[in-house]
């Protein structure tokens, strides 16, 4: 049977080439025309449907090149206090938990959580997988090394407050507990700390903890490891070279490598990225846009948790003291006109402690300003400065604002003194270096009136800035302000999780602030992220510090491949 079948094609096929023998010149031509024709639609058919079929998705390898400013020296998370120590720490180590770029809490090092019913006991679940970079496994051991390293006074961590109080105990290899003093919504916020080997830092003495070799040569559990360290002639590194690690515990990151080149300031930072030596760069001031070519980079924003403000010390200032003249320098203060001339727009104006929050609209008034004071009995002396009689004294409406010697916060200091001149003030300005400044002005309130920020990552922490038992130093009420009201609130943020706190609660407290004016608010800033158009992924909302760009690191990618859809579901 199959003999025949063969026999027929075979007789079909010799009829068809006789056929086309017999077949004049034109007409071998029109059908040589014909199949050629017809063999190019049916490719073109097939490659169209073939084209949707295949999707394009992520693959490894490429190397992204970041610019930061400033070479890191503790790249460790017990004692990291700069923003190129955070960087790098922040993809080299891992937590017990991390936050994605959703701003969701998962768990990382830790399979899973358990928080007791009275909120006082966390319990946590390590991975079995898990290991360092250096092939070691990640143990219960580490996590209790590196929370009592944290507590460790000697040691200086930046993280001690964060753990006072806060009981460690190993259960065993894979289960860690903490039990807290008293609940702590925020707490496993504070579980991400980057996790240390023990079996490394263990015969390292604390007040030797700083010196450490594995402070610049760093060994953790992350999603990238250090490959290499590129030093120049006096054996300062010039950059760190570091690779995916194939055995993170959320899975390989896409990008193959991650370059940090350092330069000293930003003027060296453009010239970096103008020159293509990096394609990534952070931090960055919203006046140094100007001088980049920004054709080949995409601009990332994210509202930063910080707030800006006029601190009045009104023990310094008595004429302060009085709430007409607070309420007209607030009235004089020019806002919009920070953000648009300064920070180019790229900042949000607010009127209370609470980021990027504006509740009700304070515009400069400086007509609105002068009749505050005169309403209230002020009148100008021969210099045009308004002045107040009062049963004991004379008041003058003169103040100082002293600052940091940073650009962008001279800037504003001028030009706020600038405005309030404007309605019979009379105001200088007074520029400190970081340390002169937090040393023998903030913590001393050795100043009346104060530009400076504060980092509020939730309402628990404005508990530190804003109650009556922080007044005094150390504490962080630098404008000494009491008040009942708020103190109730404020221990509400303490022990209320976020999900909790009602709207009214937060427009009470807002109002009372609003209504006493310790400060007068100026702005949140924005993150400014320059990236190349080639880095494909970047996910980035709302941050609390620089490094936190990098939370959803493992999903940037540069290199595509195309694959049907059926093999991506």
């Amino acid at each position: 049977m199959k003999n025949k079948y063969i026999e027929v094609a075979s007789h079909k096929l010799t009829r068809l080439r006789n056929t086309v023998k017999s077949f004049s010149l034109t007409e071998k031509i029109f059908l040589s025309i014909f199949v050629v024709a017809f063999s190019l639609s049916t490719l073109i058919i097939l490659a169209k449907v073939n084209s949707n079929l295949l999707v394009q998705i992520p693959d490894n390898g490429g190397t992204l090149t970041e610019g930061i400013i400033g070479t890191p020296r503790f790249i460790n998370p017990v004692i990291a206090n700069s923003n190129a120590d955070r960087d790098l720490t922040s993809i080299i180590y891992s937590g017990l938990v991390k936050v994605n770029s959703e701003n969701e809490i998962t768990p990382d090092v830790a399979e899973r959580f358990e928080v007791s019913e009275d909120g006082l006991i966390y319990d946590f679940y390590l991975r079995e997988d898990v290991e360092f970079h250096d092939g070691e496994t990640v143990m219960a051991d580490d996590i209790v090394y590196t929370i009592l390293k944290i507590q460790d006074p000697e040691v200086k961590s930046p993280h001690i407050a964060n753990w006072d109080s806060v009981a460690i105990e190993k259960v065993s290899d894979r289960q860690v507990r903490f039990i807290l003093s008293k609940p702590d919504p925020n707490f496993i916020l504070k579980t991400g700390v980057g996790i240390l080997p023990k079996h490394l830092w263990q015969e390292i003495s604390s007040d030797a903890f700083s010196l450490s070799l594995y402070n610049i040569e760093p060994i953790g559990s992350g999603p990238y490891k250090l490959d290499k360290v590129e030093r120049d002639t006096v054996d300062i590194p010039q950059y760190y070279v570091l690779k995916a690690n194939k055995k993170y515990s959320l899975g390989k990151p896409l990008i193959n490598k991650i370059i940090f080149k350092f330069a000293k300031n930003e003027e060296e930072l453009v010239k970096m990225i103008n020159e293509g030596k990096v394609n990534s760069v952070n931090n960055i001031s919203p006046a140094t846009l100007d001088n980049i070519n920004l054709d080949n980079f995409h601009l990332v924003t994210s509202n930063l948790p910080r707030v800006f403000s006029i601190f009045i010390n009104q023990t310094e200032s008595p004429a302060l003291s009085i709430n007409s003249a607070r309420e007209a320098l607030r009235l004089a203060t020019p806002k919009t006109q920070i953000i648009n001339e300064i920070f180019n727009g790229y900042a949000t104006e607010i009127d209370s402690p609470i980021p990027n929050m504006n509740r009700t609209n304070f515009d400069q008034n400086l007509e609105e300003a002068e009749q505050v004071l005169i309403d209230a009995g002020w009148e100008k002396n021969e210099q045009g400065i308004y002045i107040i009689e009062t049963d004991d004294e004379t008041y003058m409406l003169s103040t100082s604002i002293s600052t940091g010697n940073t650009e962008e916060l001279v800037a504003i200091a001028e030009l706020i003194a600038q405005e309030w001149r404007k309605i019979g003030v009379e105001v200088s300005v007074k520029i400190f270096n970081t340390s002169d400044l937090n040393q023998n002005v903030i913590r001393p309130r050795n100043f009346e009136a104060l530009l400076f920020g504060n980092v509020i990552n939730n309402y628990a922490e404005l508990y530190a800035f804003w109650h009556s038992s922080r007044r005094n130093d150390p504490g962080l009420n630098i404008t000494n302000y009491a008040n009942i009201e708020t103190d109730a609130i404020l221990e509400k943020f303490l022990t209320t999780p976020v999900s909790e706190i009602s709207e009214e609660t937060i427009d009470n407290f807002v109002s009372e602030i609003q209504s006493d004016i310790p400060a007068i608010f100026l702005y949140s800033p924005q993150f400014l992220y320059l990236i190349s158009k080639d880095i494909q992924g970047v996910d980035i909302n709302e941050i609390n510090i620089a490094s936190d760009r990098f939370n959803s690191i493992t999903n940037w990618f540069i290199n595509t491949d195309r694959v049907w859809k059926v093999f991506t579901k």
